[in-house]
């Protein structure tokens, strides 16, 4: 199966949420910046700028604009290529994996920038596995701690399918004059390909292990009537190593977010941050930026494990007149197929079945029908 080490795009404090949290900020700024970003060498660097408001009962993150820009040791400037909103990306292709790096914002005309990092060399996923019980289907990996191993890592991953429609559709709507004709060949967009990442970055903690590594590490599930089991299904799994500071200051926060912690875990506001005001170091900060190479693996699966369930959708019999075709089609339905009903009272009912046009085109549905470059 096809590996590789590359450079990729990281998502840091994962999934960039901002957490509720309640520090002891007496006698501070009752808006206190937040800066969370990942430096990826080679890759694009990502930042997102919020403020919170401690002091006011709010638990709500403040999204501010601001300029953000990472700096290299050898005096290079990259600055983002997307405007300021709640997350910048900064393009750092051709940006080398030996030198140090730190980001830097500026935001209300005060500065703050993070610590100098160097990129820790990534972990190497060495497998990908399938399997599947009478519900779910199970995606795991198995992977080493590379050259420079800590016993800490962080896992996400971009996920691809090709999957089709509920119904297939075999009519055409002529809303000029509202007649209906038949196709000679089924609606287009029946099949399409369709890709999303992961909201969050799993934390694994492999420290204890022997050999420095984690096998069959448990990455994703979804249930086998899902419609990435349609066809052919594709994950892309991504690792990085993290420092152990970067790891537990990341893991409090889970916690805290998720409900997880305990009496003894810290709030944010007692947790070292690799932030800091440069303008003015007694302004409060918090945040974390992590620096980065990232290694990938990327696995195919068939459809063996799927299971048929009928969709939830129901099909909708409509009499053939332009009145009921005007009725429905302003409200988002399309004609399907021939239908024919029995009630139950014996009533033969004859028209045309419609349905929801996410039902019937598949990009409507979120897909694309452009085939991914990768896709064997």
């Amino acid at each position: 199966m096809k590996k590789s080490c590359l450079l990729a795009v990281v998502l840091a404090m994962a999934s960039s949420c901002i957490y509720p949290y309640d520090p002891d900020l007496e006698g501070k700024s009752d808006e206190v910046v937040v800066l969370e970003g990942s430096i990826v060498i080679g890759g694009n660097a990502t930042a997102r700028l919020s403020k919170m408001s401690p002091l006011n009962g709010s638990d709500a993150p403040i999204y501010v604009s601001g300029t953000v820009t990472v700096e290299d040791d050898g005096g290079n400037v990259y600055a983002s290529s997307s405007g300021p909103g709640h997350t910048v990306t900064i393009p750092m292709e051709g940006a080398s994996p030996d030198g140090k790096y730190r980001m830097r914002a500026v935001v209300d005309g005060k500065e703050y920038v993070s610590d100098w990092m160097t990129a820790l060399s990534p972990p190497e996923v060495k497998s990908v596995s399938f399997t599947a019980d009478d519900d779910l289907v199970y995606v795991s990996a198995s992977i080493e701690g590379g050259k420079d191993p800590t016993g800490y890592l962080a896992l996400s991953f971009e996920e691809t399918w090709e999957f089709h429609t509920d119904f297939i559709c075999w009519y055409q709507l002529d809303t000029m004059i509202w007649k209906l004709s038949r196709r000679n060949e089924m609606y287009p967009n029946y099949w399409c390909w369709k890709t999303e990442s992961s909201k969050v970055t799993t934390l694994v903690d492999y420290s204890e292990m022997e050999g420095n590594r984690v096998e069959s590490f448990p990455v994703r599930q979804f249930s086998r009537s899902d419609n990435r089991n349609q066809k052919k299904y594709s994950i892309n799994i991504k690792a990085f190593t993290l420092p152990r500071e970067t790891y537990r200051y990341l893991k409090n926060m889970n916690d805290l977010s998720s409900g997880g912690g305990s009496l003894f875990t810290p709030n944010p506001g007692e947790m070292v941050s690799n932030v800091r005001c440069e303008s003015d170091p007694g302004q409060a900060v918090l945040g974390y930026v992590t620096a980065a190479l990232v290694s990938s693996y990327r696995e195919y699966m068939g459809n063996d494990y799927y299971k048929y369930i009928a969709p939830q959708i129901s099909s909708l019999l409509i009499p053939n007149n332009e009145f009921e075709f005007m009725y429905y089609y302003y409200r988002g339905y399309y004609p399907i197929d021939d239908m024919v009903f029995t009630s139950e009272d014996g009533n033969v009912q004859t028209g045309t079945a419609w349905g929801p046009m996410r039902c019937i085109d598949c990009v409507v549905a979120g897909g694309t029908r452009e085939k991914p470059d990768f896709w064997q």
